[in-house]
C-alpha cells in the first residue's frame, strides 16, 4: 500500500506539473481563461462527485472484497479519462515556437528558480491559500464516510445523498461565479470570497447530526468549492504572468510544481 501511494504521487507530480504548465501559455486572455476554467470545473466537479458517490454504492464497511472491486472500476475509468485528455493537452505550433526560442538559453538551476519564486508575494499568498484549500477539501470529502458510519444513522450507501448535495451546489454555482468573475477586476478577489464561504459553511457541520442538515450544508459548501475550483487556475495563471513579466522568461514548471504538491 505504501509503495502504491509513493508511485501514485510520483507519477501524479510528473503529470500535474506538465498539465498545469500548459494553461498560462495556451490561454492568455482573462475572459478566455474564465471560460476554459468554467468548462474544466464543470467536468471536474462531475469527476469529484463520481469519485465520492460511486464508492458509497460499491463499498460495504467491513467487506474487504468490495474495496478491490472499487479499485478495478476506477482503474478502468481512469484509463478512459487519460485517452480523452490527450487531444486537449496537445501543444499548438505557436506554443512550440515560443518554447524553442528560449530552449537553447542557459537555464537557472532548480534551487535557484525555487528560491526566486518566494520573492513574489502574490505567488506565496496563492500557494498558502491553495495549501489550506487542498487540506480542507481532502479532510471534508474523506471524513464524510466516517460521519456516515459513526455519527449519522443509516448505512454506507446513505452518504451518497450528502455528496449529491455537494455536486448540486457546485454545479449550480458555476454560472453565478462566471458572472461575478466578468464583473470583478481580478480572479484573486473572487478566489478569496469563495475560500471564505467554504470556511463559513464548514463550521456548522460540527454540530449537525441529521442527513437533511448535513446535505444542505454540503450543498452550500459545494457552492464555495465550485467557485474556488473555477477561479484557482485563472488566478494561478495571473500570478505566473506577473513572474514572467518580471523575469522576462517562463519557469512554469518550477512554479506550478508547488501547486502540484504544496
Amino acid at each position: 500500500m505504501l509503495g502504491s501511494i509513493c508511485l501514485f504521487d510520483t507519477f501524479f507530480s510528473v503529470w500535474e506539473v506538465n498539465y498545469q504548465s500548459i494553461f498560462p501559455d495556451k490561454f492568455r486572455g482573462k475572459d478566455e481563461r474564465s471560460k476554459v476554467a468554467g468548462i474544466a470545473t464543470f467536468i471536474g466537479v462531475f469527476g469529484i462527485a463520481l469519485g465520492t458517490v460511486l464508492p458509497g454504492l460499491i463499498i460495504n464497511y467491513g467487506d474487504a472484497s468490495t474495496y478491490l472491486t472499487n479499485g478495478w472500476i476506477f482503474l478502468g475509468l481512469g484509463l478512459i479519462a487519460v485517452f480523452l485528455l490527450i487531444p486537449g493537452i496537445k501543444e499548438n505550433q505557436q506554443m512550440i515556437d515560443r518554447y524553442m526560442q528560449i530552449a537553447d538559453k542557459k537555464q537557472d538551476s532548480f534551487f535557484s528558480q525555487m528560491k526566486g519564486a518566494f520573492k513574489f508575494r502574490n505567488f506565496v499568498a496563492f500557494i498558502i491559500l491553495y495549501f489550506f484549500y487542498q487540506s480542507g477539501v481532502m479532510l471534508m470529502t474523506g471524513s464524510v464516510h466516517y460521519v456516515g458510519d459513526y455519527v449519522l444513522p443509516g448505512d454506507s450507501t446513505d452518504v451518497t445523498i450528502i455528496f449529491v448535495g455537494m455536486l448540486i451546489g457546485a454545479l449550480l454555482s458555476i454560472p453565478f461565479w462566471l458572472f461575478i468573475a466578468k464583473r470583478v477586476k481580478g480572479h484573486q478577489s473572487v478566489l478569496i470570497i469563495t475560500a471564505l464561504l467554504m470556511a463559513v459553511f464548514s463550521f456548522p457541520m460540527t454540530f449537525i447530526n441529521t442527513y437533511t442538515g448535513f446535505t444542505i450544508m454540503m450543498a452550500l459548501w459545494g457552492a464555495g468549492f465550485g467557485g474556488f475550483w473555477l477561479m484557482m487556475t485563472p488566478a494561478m495563471a495571473d500570478v505566473i504572468d506577473e513572474v514572467v513579466l518580471t523575469k522576462k522568461r517562463r519557469d512554469d514548471g518550477v512554479l506550478l510544481g508547488f501547486r502540484g504538491r504544496p
